[in-house]
C-alpha cells in the first residue's frame, strides 16, 4: 500500500511540473523557447591546478587527438553544449596534425571558443614543430575547421638549418611546412 501511494505520489508530482503549456507564460519569462530549441543555463566554471595535477583538456575528432592544452587556471562559459568560451592562464598546447605531424607550444594566455572552432594562444607565444621549426609571435589563433595557423605581431619563423623569416603576420599549415609572411 506505501509504495502504491508513494508511486502515485511521484505520478502527480511529474504531472504537476510537467503540465504547464508551452503557451503559458511562466513568471518573469518574456518569451517561450522555439520548439527545437533545448535551453541552458550559463554556466560559469574556474578551475585552478598545479604544477602535479594542472587542468588539462583534450579534444578529439573521433579516435584522432586534435589537441592537449595544460593550463595553471581558468575560468569558462558555457552558454550551450556547442558554445562555451574559456581563458586558460600559462599554457602549453599541442596540436596534432591529421598526418601525424605536432606543434607545441606555450602562452601565458590561451582562448578556446568551441562556437568559432578557435584557440588563440597570447601575449607572447614561442612554438616548435615536430620538424623543428621554431615559432614566436605576439599572438597565435588556430582555426579547427580550416586547419590553418595566423600569427601577428613580431613574427619570426627558423628553419632547423637557421634560415629565418620574420614580420608582422603570418599564415601556414599546423606543420609550418607552408608558411606566408607578411
Amino acid at each position: 500500500m506505501k509504495r502504491r501511494f508513494f508511486a502515485i505520489l511521484c505520478v502527480l508530482f511529474v504531472v504537476s511540473c510537467t503540465s504547464r503549456s508551452a503557451n503559458q507564460p511562466q513568471a518573469g519569462s518574456t518569451a517561450a523557447p522555439s520548439a527545437g530549441a533545448t535551453a541552458y543555463p550559463k554556466l560559469h566554471i574556474q578551475s585552478r591546478g598545479n604544477a602535479a595535477q594542472p587542468v588539462r583538456i583534450i579534444a578529439q575528432n573521433g579516435n584522432r587527438k586534435v589537441y592537449e592544452l595544460i593550463a595553471r587556471s581558468s575560468d569558462s562559459t558555457m552558454q550551450s553544449a556547442a558554445n562555451s568560451r574559456g581563458v586558460f592562464r600559462q599554457t602549453h598546447v599541442t596540436f596534432y596534425g591529421p598526418e601525424g605531424s605536432t606543434l607545441s607550444g606555450g602562452a601565458p594566455i590561451a582562448t578556446v571558443d568551441t562556437a568559432a572552432e578557435t584557440i588563440t594562444l597570447q601575449n607572447g607565444v614561442h612554438a616548435k614543430s615536430s620538424d623543428g621549426i621554431t615559432l614566436d609571435c605576439d599572438q597565435l589563433e588556430y582555426d579547427r575547421k580550416s586547419g590553418q595557423l595566423l600569427g601577428t605581431g613580431n613574427v619570426r619563423v627558423v628553419n632547423p638549418s637557421g634560415e629565418a623569416l620574420s614580420g608582422g603576420s603570418f599564415r601556414s599549415d599546423l606543420r609550418l611546412s607552408h608558411v606566408h609572411v607578411e
